[in-house]
């Protein structure tokens, strides 16, 4: 089986990730995870985001510029227009998405000084590519998702997603925010004493049951205080 050229690796990750996790890109592993979805996609099988969105969390906040990991399960799979390549970001949608709004509420609640600071990003209170520039890697154990088949495409990312917490693991001094218990389950995979994980439900659990946890978790400003205890700057959230 044909394997996928370096040049158009780099293109789909950057270099800097690509330097990392070129072992497995180059894999014939990586090549039928790709062919798997090529030929969902081609069943006529509605998976979400577009193609040239899946990978965009790698260039958005490159390898060296990480300093906190946001780890959640999967896109959006409600809509073809809600997921956008990021975490939680909302910015092709019409309408904010139930999870994107929970966020925003818990980090009014966190920050409440900062609700009426233009320079808050409220402009684009969906799109968080604002936190992506500021080394927020907005990452989902699973990169692709069919519609309205939440979890369906977990098991076809989980070796991809191990060696990109294998990756991480080489930095120092990261901090994780895993929200949810797929999120949740690769915290006995991150093994560098210098990190710091943080752990709440997710979010999308407050739309079915308040207090289910993730409001009042504090956890933005936990990831903030442990930011400043390593004398980096905060991520103005």
């Amino acid at each position: 089986m044909s394997k996928f050229e370096s040049s158009f690796l780099v293109n789909l990750v950057g270099e800097t990730w690509y330097n990392q996790l070129k072992d497995y890109l180059e894999s014939e592993e990586f090549y039928k995870l790709g062919f798997a979805i090529a030929n969902l996609r081609n069943r006529g099988i509605e998976i979400y985001p577009p193609s040239e969105l899946i990978f965009r969390a790698f260039k958005e906040t490159p390898y060296d510029e990480v300093k906190v990991i946001l780890l959640a399960m999967d896109p959006y799979n409600n809509s073809p227009d809600a997921a956008d390549g990021l975490a939680f970001s909302n910015s092709r949608a019409f309408r904010a998405s139930p999870s994107i709004k929970i966020i925003l509420e818990e980090i009014d609640n966190e920050y409440p000084e900062w609700k009426g600071d233009i320079e808050h990003g409220r402009l684009g209170w969906c799109d968080l590519k604002r936190w992506a520039e500021q080394g927020v890697f907005l990452y989902n154990s699973a990169l692709t998702v069919e519609k309205d088949k939440p979890g369906s495409h977990i098991a076809l990312w989980t070796p991809f997603t191990n060696k990109v917490v294998e990756a991480l693991n080489r930095k120092n001094d990261l901090i994780w925010i895993l929200l949810g218990k797929e999120a949740q389950k690769f915290s006995k995979k991150i093994g560098n004493q210098t990190h710091t994980v943080l752990e709440a439900p997710h979010p999308a659990a407050e739309t079915y049951r308040r207090g289910a946890g993730f409001l009042g978790s504090g956890v933005f400003r936990k990831a903030n205080e442990e930011l400043i205890a390593r004398n980096k700057s905060i991520i103005y959230w």
